[in-house]
């Protein structure tokens, strides 16, 4: 779940760097434990070498020199010196790039440390050690946990969180966490202080736990197998409030599930497995994981597991359980396939009947329209017979009319003209031609004579 780094103890190991000529040493006791860092190169003193008449120094280079008398001095290049007897050691020489840091530390017992891109000296009368070192990368969100010692020997704690290249001060230390962890021969049991690390994860992290020997109302006894999904969100009200925060989840999960087993018995127990997937279930969980700075997201059940007796039993009741089941389950689709049938049958017939009878709107529609239709049309038709009747007759009149005129105006010409009324008699007697029907009187008396047509 962490990632660790491990504090080694014992005595200091030599490595030796080739390439430089330095030698890595890693010295035990320091305020600040350099093992969580990683060391590049080690400047210290060499053996000096005895030299007679002149000794050149080369550009570039540093040397110590002590006369026969013991007096200490340091040179630099180019230059020629001349001795007899005396000594002379090359000093070596440290760098570090902006992603590293020199740590010196000083015969008088002051330490120093000087932040990349940096460049010293390693001079054997001042300097006791020099390492250059890599920064600790701190990615993001995670964080680291120091401590720093000021002049009057009181202690600060910080928090140092990244992503960060971190270059510790030179009296400080990291906090290195000890918590239960996963066993390496078991990894569903946790035992104490196998998890060492000293970066701190800030982002929703979960654990495994198995609570194991729980027992039933009815002394069944089961293991109990949870996830938990949690996250860090106090830092300092964790350092104040616990020294293992993986212990205080697995005491606090083991008493909310002793709680809530105790009380049921086996069979009550297998039907109320969905409550162990409610974070509310947990309520000492919940309270312990709020003081110490936690939050608990959620916490998932992975199962359980019982005694081989338990298990058979429950095996052969689950089988039977199985059969007894499917034949339900097969006896009930057998049913349920019936109902389907005569459903869809009943479904079936309703349509038809319900088609028919839309059929038969449908020809009652059509016949009401094409009779509708039909009238439509003798209405259209006699009513334009009836107009061309009127239009006929119309101009009949109107022709007749014009002929009553042009005779009206032809006999007042004549008349206009002299012609006497008896020959306008003869005139319009001789033009009717022969007359409808013709009456003749002979009589030689004055007859009294009405005629009624």
């Amino acid at each position: 779940m962490h990632s660790s780094l491990r504090l080694l103890q014992g005595p200091a190991r030599r490595v030796t760097n080739r390439r430089r000529g330095f030698h890595t040493s890693r010295p035990v006791g320091s305020l600040l434990d350099i093992n969580a860092f990683t060391i590049v190169s080690q400047a210290q003193r060499q053996w000096p070498q005895v030299f007679y008449g002149r000794y050149v120094v080369q550009q570039g280079e540093v040397v110590g020199v002590w006369s026969r008398s013991g007096r200490y001095t340091r040179v630099q290049g180019p230059k020629s010196i001349f001795g007899w007897g005396s000594s002379v050691v090359k000093l070596q020489y440290a760098t570090a790039d902006p992603s590293q840091f020199l740590r010196v530390v000083k015969w008088d017992g002051t330490k120093e440390h000087i932040p990349g891109p940096a460049f010293l000296i390693f001079d054997p009368m001042e300097h006791k050690e020099v390492l250059v070192v890599e920064s600790m990368r701190i990615n993001a969100h995670e964080a680291i946990v120091t401590y720093r010692e000021n002049e009057q020997k009181s202690v600060t704690r910080f928090i140092v969180k990244g992503p960060k290249a971190y270059i510790p001060h030179h009296n400080e230390w990291i906090h290195q966490f000890v918590w239960h962890g996963a066993d390496p021969a078991n990894s569903d049991r946790k035992i104490p202080n196998a998890l060492t690390f000293i970066k701190l994860r800030l982002i929703a992290d979960q654990m495994y736990i198995s609570v194991p020997q729980v027992r039933t109302r009815d002394d069944a006894t089961l293991s109990i197998q949870l996830m938990v999904f949690y996250n860090l969100d106090d830092i300092h009200k964790m350092l104040d409030s616990s020294h293992d925060p993986i212990g205080d989840f697995l005491n606090a999960v083991s008493s909310d599930v002793i709680d809530f087993v105790g009380a049921l018995t086996f069979e009550e127990f297998k039907q109320k497995l969905d409550k162990l997937n409610e974070i509310k279930t947990f309520p000492t969980l919940l309270n312990r994981a709020k003081k110490i700075g936690y939050t608990m997201e959620k916490v998932v059940f992975r199962g359980y597991r019982s005694s081989p007796q338990l298990e058979q039993m429950h095996n052969s009741a689950i089988e039977t359980r199985t059969q007894l089941t499917l034949e339900q389950e097969s006896m009930h689709q057998n049913q349920s396939l019936l109902d389907y049938q005569l459903q869809k049958e009943a479904s079936r017939a309703s349509a038809q009947q319900s088609l028919e009878r839309q059929k038969e709107v449908h020809i009652t529609k059509m016949q009401a329209i094409r009779h509708e239709e039909e009238l439509r049309k003798k209405a259209a038709e006699a009513e334009a017979e009836l107009e061309f009747t009127r239009r006929k007759n119309q101009e009949h009149l109107e022709q007749e009319e014009r002929k009553s005129k042009l005779r009206i105006q032809y006999l007042q010409d004549l008349a206009g003209l002299g012609v006497k009324s008896s020959e306008l008699a003869q005139l319009l007697v001789a033009e009717a031609h022969k007359p409808d029907k013709l009456v003749k009187v002979d009589s030689t008396n004055s007859p009294r004579l009405h005629i009624h047509e």
